[in-house]
């Protein structure tokens, strides 16, 4: 089997993003939506290309005892035959006999020097829990080992899932494919609610040039500002220019346009 994918970026109903995170596990594979304004992703993916640009990297990536990825504040230890362990599997290791004092070489330490900070970008504790503000961190620590910790806007959660950094490069390219995307199907803006028109939904051209939403033709008709515009209006017929393709197959599969909760 295929390796699960370990993010996707989906085109929603109101022409935002879902940005989706993979935990990669493929026996027990989760994913994590996070819907996203078009400005909040283009924000993201500026700031995650430039954190793991500018990132700390080691060459410590997971601990060979228990096998979880190394975080900047673990405390860690060698051993003689070259591994680096977390401190506490070297304590367990050493209770259970698999270890022993002896086997050990230098002190305890971090994977970086005290004066770096923890995370290389972080606005989790910015706008207070109800903030509409797609809030993150990034902490670097090898280039295989590249954690996120992301809180959807309006949410409590804080959801952490770890990347590579090819796996970051490919997620803020796929971002801003994605927003070209939205930026190549916008037509217009509606005269009636002041939204972007996008050619995948009906929208209507008056012959005074007004461009509605066919979602706002019929309020539009009966309200006092179409007594300023001319009729016939041309309808504009929709075009499916996102696609339908499902990039996670059988493994991981969501709706092209996804409905973020209400």
């Amino acid at each position: 089997m295929d390796t699960p994918l370990a993010y996707d970026v989906v085109i929603t109903t109101d022409w935002g993003l879902n940005i989706i995170i993979t935990n990669k596990r493929r026996e027990q594979l989760r994913s994590y939506s996070h819907f996203v304004t078009q400005e909040q992703a283009a924000q993201f993916a500026d700031v995650l290309e430039q954190a793991i640009t500018a990132g700390h990297y080691t060459e410590h990536d997971a601990c060979p005892f228990c096998g979880r990825y190394f975080f900047r504040h673990d405390k860690l230890r060698r051993v003689k035959d070259g591994r680096t362990l977390h401190q506490k599997c070297v304590d367990t290791a050493i209770r259970c006999g698999v270890l022993t004092d002896q086997d050990c070489v230098g002190d305890t330490f971090r994977c970086f020097p005290d004066g770096v900070p923890l995370f290389d970008y972080s606005s989790l504790t910015s706008g207070g829990p109800s903030s509409r503000d797609f809030r993150y961190a990034i902490q670097t620590v090898s280039k295989k080992v590249i954690h996120l910790f992301l809180i959807e806007p309006g949410g409590r959660l804080t959801r952490r899932t770890c990347l590579t950094y090819e796996e970051c490069q490919g997620l803020v390219q796929t971002i801003r494919e994605r927003l070209k995307q939205l930026s190549d199907a916008a037509i217009g803006t509606c005269a009636f609610c002041g939204g972007m028109a996008y050619i995948d939904k009906t929208n209507y051209l008056m012959a005074s040039g007004e461009l509605i939403h066919g979602s706002c033709m019929e309020r539009f008709i009966q309200s006092p500002e179409a007594a300023g515009g001319w009729f016939p209006a041309v309808r504009i017929p929709p075009k499916d220019v996102f696609g339908h393709q499902r990039l996670f197959g059988n493994q991981f599969d969501p709706a092209p346009f996804s409905q973020p909760p209400s």
